[in-house]
């Protein structure tokens, strides 16, 4: 049995890009259908975009400087571009 055979590589990637915007996380400015769509239909996304979400979201409730420390980390583990220091 696929274990991807459920999960929508588009709208993960998208999801992603839409977290990783340090800018959209500390504003909160991730857009509602795509909350909508996490929080009804998880099955379509990754494990590491849960993960990835559910730890900044987490995060920023708490600090948003521990939650862009976090995602500036994840960013360098996986290779992507870095974020902007200002």
């Amino acid at each position: 049995m696929n274990l991807h055979g459920f999960h929508h590589t588009k709208l993960d990637s998208n999801f992603q890009k839409a977290i990783c915007d340090p800018f959209k996380l500390v504003s909160g400015g991730i857009n509602e259908n795509l909350k909508v769509i996490f929080s009804s239909c998880a099955f379509l996304f990754s494990f590491n975009t849960k993960l990835l979400y559910l730890k900044l979201i987490s995060f920023i409730s708490v600090d948003s400087l521990r939650a862009l420390n976090f995602l500036r980390q994840y960013m360098k583990k996986t290779g992507k571009k870095q974020l902007n220091q200002r």
